[in-house]
């Protein structure tokens, strides 16, 4: 009796401690990592999200490699199957469509309207914004459901990078944006533009920033759960609020 309950056991807890031990040795998670949002992600994919991202899967025992292109493109091969993931993604209906996300987001980022401050008035909502102005946006970026609302009256030229967007802003080429409050401020800086001749006029949305994986994986659910608990151990050791505090 005691030896029949004992296999039935081992038959239980094997299969998914023997998943668990195959990935942890054999498997490595292929990831898209974007080229334009310092500090949570620079062109060559380092930042923020990346340490996140590595750490929480470190703690589980886990190894993901990145690749790194515009955020448009790593959409476009995370929706294909080509990579298995990518990152800097918001979580909405029209993503949940096609890409599986976990349950916890790797980080949380405020964006909001700028202009230069040479604009002819001050701008505190969308409704004060007049029809036709030209506003730069990010190939592929969602921009919440307030833009998304008046996105029809406004003229977009989307565009590849923050640089793109802050050199036509300074050329008078564009008369808005929106952009996530920290990049904002962190390319200004490394262009060496004057960082009083751009300014925020009001916010847009705060965004809970996601990695989003493939529907064309089998096991893309099990990469979101392990990150999921990758993300709960590095909150609770203080690495990840360590992280944070490295690009404040």
């Amino acid at each position: 009796m005691r030896l029949s309950v004992l296999l039935l056991l081992v038959g239980i807890v094997l299969p998914v401690a023997a998943d668990d031990l195959v990935a942890a040795s054999s498997e490595v998670l292929t990831m898209g990592a974007e080229d334009s949002w310092p500090p949570f992600s620079d062109e060559l994919g380092h930042g923020m999200s990346a340490d996140i991202v590595t750490a929480a899967y470190a703690s589980v025992g886990l190894e993901v490699e990145f690749v790194v292109r515009p955020y448009s493109r790593v959409l476009l091969e995370v929706r294909s199957g080509r990579l298995g993931a990518g990152f800097n993604v918001t979580r909405q209906a029209s993503t949940e469509e096609v890409y599986i996300f976990g349950q916890e987001p790797i980080l949380y980022a405020q964006a909001s309207v700028f202009s230069t401050s040479s604009a002819e008035r001050q701008y505190d909502s969308y409704d004060d914004i007049p029809d036709g102005k030209q506003f730069g946006l990010i190939n592929g970026y969602e921009y919440g459901d307030a833009f998304e609302a008046q996105r029809h009256r406004f003229r977009e030229q989307r565009l590849n990078t923050q640089v793109q967007i802050i050199a036509m802003m300074m050329a008078g080429r564009l008369d808005m944006a929106v952009m996530f409050d920290r990049v904002a401020a962190y390319t200004v800086t490394s262009m060496g533009v004057d960082p009083e001749a751009l300014d925020k006029r009001f916010v847009n949305h705060q965004s809970a920033i996601y990695v989003a994986f493939s529907r064309k994986h089998a096991r893309s659910q099990w990469w979101a759960n392990k990150l999921d608990e990758g993300l709960g151990i590095i909150k609770q050791q203080g690495i990840y609020s360590s992280i944070l505090a490295r690009y404040q």
